[in-house]
C-alpha cells in the first residue's frame, strides 16, 4: 500500500512524501502521520475516494468542537486495514500508538 501525503492545493513550497507501508505500525508511525498526535487528536477514520484509495483523517478537538484533518490518500488498501479502522468508527478512544 502506498500512503501520499495530503496537503491542500494552496500549500506552496512543499513536496508531498509518498511511502509504501504494509501494516498499521508501518503506517502510524510515518513522521508525517505523527504529527497529528498533539494532545487534542481524538482518532482516525477512513472515507471513501474510489474504489482503490481511502482518504485518512485525524479528527480532533480544539476549542470544544470537533476538526478533521485529512491526512493522507491510502492507495490499494487492503481489507485488513479497512477492517481496523471500521473498528474504530465507534469509540472515541486515543488510539494504543500515541507516544
Amino acid at each position: 500500500m502506498i500512503a501520499r501525503q495530503y496537503r491542500p492545493a494552496f500549500f506552496e513550497g512543499f513536496e508531498n512524501e509518498e511511502i509504501e507501508f504494509s501494516t498499521i505500525d508501518e503506517l502510524l508511525h510515518i513522521d508525517w502521520i505523527r504529527n497529528f498526535y498533539d494532545g487534542v487528536f481524538l482518532k482516525w477514520t477512513l472515507s471513501d475516494r474510489n474504489e482503490t484509495s481511502k482518504w485518512l483523517f485525524a479528527v480532533s478537538v480544539s476549542g470544544g468542537e470537533v476538526q478533521w484533518w485529512c491526512a493522507a490518500i491510502i492507495e490499494n488498501i487492503t481489507p485488513e486495514i479497512i477492517h481496523y479502522f471500521d473498528n474504530l468508527k465507534d469509540t472515541m478512544d486515543k488510539h494504543p500508538h500515541k507516544t
